[in-house]
């Protein structure tokens, strides 16, 4: 976690506790799924509820950071980060945000297979399980902060969270399974990859080469 912890110094963590945990099941390969969560391309066109959320003009790929990667999005409507809605239970926040990040959404991933998403009001930590070459658990940590954990008031923000999350990995379910499915196909030959958007998932092959060879930040 010290990545993280020395990337995201302006959160403070400290205010955080856990209020939910919910595994998820992919047909996937792992190291899939791991990049399908730090990809940012094809949330136009898998998640059109998060698209509608999310400042469009300011959506980047991954950008690396030692073996792990980094990024964020930047929240462009109301509600709880991954919808629009300006109905949306208001949940306490981080203490202490600077107007200039309180709509920014950070998200990375720490090598190998870990996970992390903050938002104004919560945090999700994500560990990824291979159980089989085509099978992954996505293991789910929820975090608010310490005044909305297990109380009424707050219940139906901590359920909107989930609920939401339950909806994205849905929409990614089938991407996943799909690009599992391709993998195995004959015509297939390695895929292509944007200079601009797969700077992340290229950095993330190379990690795991360097890792089972030895070489690199891995070097033994």
């Amino acid at each position: 976690m010290a990545p993280a912890f020395t990337e995201y110094g302006d959160w403070d963590f400290s205010a955080l506790r856990l209020a939910h945990y919910q595994p998820f099941e992919f047909h996937a390969n792992w190291k899939l799924v791991v990049e399908n969560f730090c990809d940012n391309y094809h949330v136009f066109m898998v998640h059109p509820d998060l698209h509608d959320a999310q400042d469009v003009y300011k959506r980047t790929g991954m950008r690396p950071g030692g073996v792990h990667m980094f990024n964020e999005f930047v929240i462009g409507s109301e509600g709880l980060g991954l919808t629009v809605d300006p109905d949306a239970p208001v949940m306490p926040e981080f203490p202490d945000l600077s107007p200039e990040i309180r709509d920014v959404s950070p998200f990375c991933n720490l090598f190998p297979n870990a996970t992390m998403a903050i938002f104004p009001s919560y945090a999700n930590m994500f560990c990824y399980e291979p159980v089989g070459v085509d099978k992954t658990i996505m293991h789910v940590w929820f975090y608010f902060m310490d005044e909305a954990v297990g109380d009424e008031q707050h219940r139906d923000g901590r359920d909107a969270v989930i609920s939401d999350w339950a909806q994205l990995n849905a929409e990614d379910s089938g991407i996943c399974r799909r690009l599992q499915e391709g993998r195995t196909c004959d015509a297939y030959d390695g895929g292509r990859f944007s200079p601009y958007w797969d700077a992340g998932t290229l950095h993330f092959h190379k990690q795991i080469a360097d890792a089972m060879r030895g070489e690199g930040a891995f070097a033994r």
